[in-house]
């Protein structure tokens, strides 16, 4: 999906951003193909959706390639003058100790499935430009695709910089006697930890929660995702995508910028989805391993899930820690078990030998074998009986 969508408004909004934009007018194509959407620049391959560059593999995000190619295209554009004068204002608030980005959020797996009936919708609205600075959370809880609870929280930020004030009318006297984010976490945490988590833009709102939740050393919650508007874009057409926008098409009340009214509406609108378009899939996004641990568990992935989350373990680079990994390890055996699984018995004995376990490897690929012969998996058994016996095992 391009960068350059509706829904990465924000995106573009955070300070490390607005100086890529800034270092793209300075640049020029080296090529364009305007049909593709595709370009060339300084020895680097430039689309919408990524680039080449080193800034864009480690980052992920809109690079000043990427840039420099949108407006070539004419899909993005900046003012010069205004991005001068805001990207100098807020970098000398970076110099003082502000830091504005988008906080990273790592999803440890992603599966394609229909949007669970049981959610809770989040809606963070913040101070300023920082993720970190939630001033107002609202949450909207389904279940069976019923909405049964809603809430609001004004949350004092860490900062006196209320320059969002303009959008969602909360000032800083406003929050001056609330509780932080820290002394609410007790109550907020058990409608999102193990929950299945909704968003209206999905990636803003898990930026403003990690960013937060990391500001204080809370410690990260497990839980499964999915983005209501990329839901809706899956489901409808429309020339506006901003909930305001929405809300009318679907003839739903609504007070922008109103955290609770936002994560309400957006609640609302998934559910009319859901009713409408109940076979279409989405993306759902689990974060951390003791997400999809639950998920196994209690049978809310399917084998076939379950296996193409072992091939992305066994395709990480890094190297894992296998006493994290040991436990699931243990559910995944009994789930290849349970469904007579030579695919996932094989996937097992290969993290088996990701982690070093030879025996154990072997084990399992002579019992994936076994259930299906076309596996091809007799050169590796023969590799690692060598390998036993060499080490006199």
């Amino acid at each position: 999906m391009s960068f350059f969508e509706p829904e990465y408004e924000d995106l573009h909004l955070d300070y490390e951003q607005l100086r890529r934009q800034k270092s793209a007018l300075s640049l020029e194509m080296d090529y364009v193909d305007a049909c593709k959407e595709t370009g060339i620049i300084k020895n680097y391959n430039v689309s919408l959706e990524g680039c080449t560059c080193t800034d864009f593999s480690r980052r992920h995000k809109p690079c000043k390639h990427m840039y420099c190619l949108a407006m070539e295209l004419g899909v993005f554009e900046v003012d010069a003058a205004e991005l001068e004068e805001f990207t100098k204002t807020v970098g000398d608030n970076k110099e003082s100790g502000s830091n504005i980005q988008m906080y990273p959020v790592r999803y440890e797996y992603i599966t394609c499935a229909t949007p669970p009936k049981n959610y809770v919708v989040i809606d963070f609205e913040t101070a300023n430009n920082r993720a970190d600075s939630v001033c107002q959370l609202g949450i909207s809880v389904v279940e069976n695709n019923a909405i049964i609870e809603t809430k609001s929280y004004l949350i004092r930020p860490p900062y006196n910089d209320f320059r969002n004030s303009r959008i969602h009318g909360i000032k800083l006297e406003d929050v001056r006697d609330k509780k932080t984010f820290r002394e609410l976490w007790e109550e907020i945490k058990p409608y999102i930890e193990g929950r299945t988590v909704a968003a209206y833009n999905l990636p803003f709102d898990l930026g403003c929660l990690f960013a937060t939740i990391e500001y204080y050393g809370i410690e990260k919650p497990f839980f499964r995702a999915f983005d209501i508007l990329a839901y809706l874009k899956l489901c409808k057409q429309y020339k506006s995508y901003k909930l305001t926008s929405v809300a009318k098409e679907f003839g739903l009340k609504h007070k922008a910028h109103d955290a609770e009214s936002d994560s309400k509406v957006a609640a609302e609108i998934e559910i009319l989805l859901a009713q409408e378009f109940s076979g279409v899939t989405t993306n759902i996004y689990y974060l951390g391993e003791q997400s999809i641990f639950e998920a196994v568990a209690k049978s809310r992935m399917s084998i076939e899930m379950v296996i193409d989350y072992t091939k992305e373990l066994i395709k990480r680079d890094e190297e894992l820690d296998y006493d994290a990994y040991k436990s699931l390890l243990k559910l995944l055996e009994q789930v290849a078990a349970h469904n007579d699984s030579g695919q996932l018995y094989q996937n097992c004995g290969m993290l088996y030998e990701k982690f070093g376990k030879i025996k154990r490897a072997l084990s399992y690929y002579k019992k994936a074998l076994s259930l299906d012969a076309n596996l091809k998996l007799k050169t590796r058994i023969q590799r690692l009986e060598s390998e036993l016996k060499k080490l006199g095992a």
